[in-house]
C-alpha cells in the first residue's frame, strides 16, 4: 500500500510539472528569437514536456482493480473532464472575443489549436486530449458501454493500428500539401480561411491513414510477424 502511494505521488508530481517544462521550453525558443509557429512547434516536439499524459495513464493502470469496481470513477472523470473542457473553451472564446472586438470566425480561431503559438496554448491545450483519454480509459475499465461501443468499431480499431505511423507521416503530409498545393496556402481569416483549412484537414486525413495503412502492410508487418526464441 505504501508502495502505490508513493508511486501515485511521484505520478502526480510528473503531471504538475509537465506544463512547467511546456512553458520552459516555449519561454526558451522564445528567448532565441523563434517565430511563435516554431515556438508552439518546439514544445509540441519535446518528448518531457508530454510525460503528464504517460503519468496519467499509469495511474490509471495503478488504479484499475478499483476503477474496473465502481462507476463514481467514471463520473467523477467525465465531470472534471468536461469542466476542464468548458473552462478552457470559455476562456480562449473570451480571449479571442476581447481581441477581435467582436465575436467572429476570428474571435474563435485556434481555441483548440495545439499548433498556434498564442496566450498560453502551447503550454495548456496538452490538457484537453489527456482529461478525454483518461476519461476514455476509465470508462472502458468500469464497463461503460458507450465506450467499449466506440472501442469495438472495427474502422476505429483499424485506425488504431497504423496509428503510430501516422502520427509519424502527419508533419510530412502537411508541409507537402502546404508546399505544392497553392489552395492551402491562403492567409488572412473569415469563410474561406475556414474551407481551406478543413479541406487541408480532410486532405491530409486520408493522406496521413493511407500512407500510414501502406507502411503498416508493406513495412511493419514484417517486424511484427518475427517470433522470438
Amino acid at each position: 500500500l505504501r508502495e502505490r502511494f508513493t508511486r501515485s505521488l511521484v505520478l502526480f508530481g510528473v503531471i504538475a510539472i509537465a506544463p512547467v517544462i511546456r512553458a520552459a521550453v516555449a519561454y526558451w525558443a522564445a528567448g532565441r528569437g523563434w517565430d511563435p509557429g516554431r515556438i508552439a512547434f518546439a514544445v509540441y516536439a519535446f518528448g518531457p514536456a508530454h510525460f503528464d499524459a504517460f503519468a496519467a495513464g499509469s495511474l490509471v493502470a495503478l488504479f484499475r482493480d478499483e476503477i474496473s469496481r465502481s462507476r463514481r470513477y467514471a463520473v467523477a472523470s467525465t465531470v472534471i473532464t468536461g469542466i476542464i473542457i468548458i473552462a478552457y473553451m470559455g476562456f480562449y472564446t473570451t480571449l479571442g472575443v476581447v481581441d477581435a472586438g467582436q465575436f467572429s470566425v476570428d474571435a474563435l480561431r485556434n481555441i483548440v489549436s495545439g499548433i498556434l503559438y498564442g496566450q498560453g496554448r502551447e503550454i495548456t491545450v496538452y490538457l484537453l486530449p489527456t482529461c478525454v483519454g483518461v476519461t476514455i480509459l476509465i470508462g472502458i475499465l468500469s464497463g461503460q458501454r458507450l465506450c467499449l461501443l466506440v472501442c469495438r468499431s472495427q474502422p476505429l480499431q483499424a485506425i488504431g493500428r497504423i496509428s503510430y505511423a501516422g502520427y509519424l507521416f502527419h508533419i510530412p503530409v502537411l508541409v507537402l500539401l502546404g508546399t505544392f498545393v497553392p489552395i492551402f496556402t491562403i492567409s488572412g481569416s473569415g469563410p474561406l480561411w475556414v474551407a481551406e483549412h478543413v479541406g487541408l484537414f480532410v486532405c491530409a486525413f486520408l493522406l496521413t491513414v493511407a500512407s500510414a495503412r501502406l507502411s503498416f502492410v508493406f513495412f511493419e508487418q514484417r517486424f511484427t510477424r518475427i517470433r522470438w526464441g
